[in-house]
């Protein structure tokens, strides 16, 4: 007989209790800039774990508070809290195809700002990348107000006198 045991990864953690626990687990940051001074900071494995920050300085403080903040309260409301994922061995190379002229744009702003082709699709690719997280935040938020807007009783009409 062929006993069919579920293997667990080795990198994977056994799921943690306490807030420590979870702070020590390796949780992925991300940093992005928007490109007018601010930066966005946030941790993509935790939905609506981010802000928004003035100072680069104040990204690595400022992360660690959110991440504290966030997980406190999943903790506190009984939530289930997102283990990090596993991190595969990516080589940081792609292959992509498109128009030519697209090809010609890129290659153009990309002399403009006297950067490589690949500085400029990096960098482009890094400012969508933040306009998507705020943009899912912002659908998470306009969801939550749509369902607040339907638990709220109409309001009643109350019948003002001025005096005089």
């Amino acid at each position: 007989m062929v006993s069919a045991k579920k293997r667990t990864p080795k990198t994977a953690s056994p799921a943690p209790i306490t807030l420590d626990e979870y702070l020590a687990l390796p949780y992925q940051l991300e940093l992005v800039g928007d490109g007018s001074g601010t930066f966005v900071v946030s941790y993509p494995e935790l939905p609506g774990c981010f802000t928004q920050i003035e100072r680069f300085e104040d990204a690595l403080p400022t992360a660690r508070e959110i991440l504290t903040g966030w997980i406190s309260i999943a903790l506190e409301d009984g939530e289930q809290i997102p283990l990090p994922r596993q991190t595969k061995d990516y080589g940081g190379r792609v292959l992509v195809r498109m128009p030519k002229s697209l090809h010609r744009w890129l290659a153009e702003t990309a002399e403009q700002e006297n950067v490589s082709l690949n500085a400029r699709i990096v960098s482009l690719l890094s400012a969508g990348r933040g306009g998507y997280a705020v943009s899912r935040r912002l659908d998470e938020l306009s969801a939550k107000i749509d369902t607040l807007h339907e638990e709220r009783p109409a309001p009643r009409s109350t019948a003002t006198r001025s005096v005089s």
